[in-house]
């Protein structure tokens, strides 16, 4: 996915700060890219890295 910084565009975002997902996400958006970082040791035991489930305000 390629974005532009767009006026009006934004992501405000809860997720784990191991979740790496969002990058792509902060690098476009910029400003515009808001998070909500909880620590990934306080994710409930998985095999597979803690990763954010919650996205508004696309």
């Amino acid at each position: 996915m390629i974005m532009h910084e767009v006026p009006g565009v934004s992501a405000e975002v809860i997720r784990f700060d191991s979740d790496v997902l969002f990058e792509t996400l902060r690098r476009e958006l910029g400003d515009g890219f808001e998070a909500i970082e909880l620590p990934g040791s306080t994710a409930a035991p998985h095999a597979e890295p803690p990763h954010s489930v919650l996205t508004v305000g696309l």
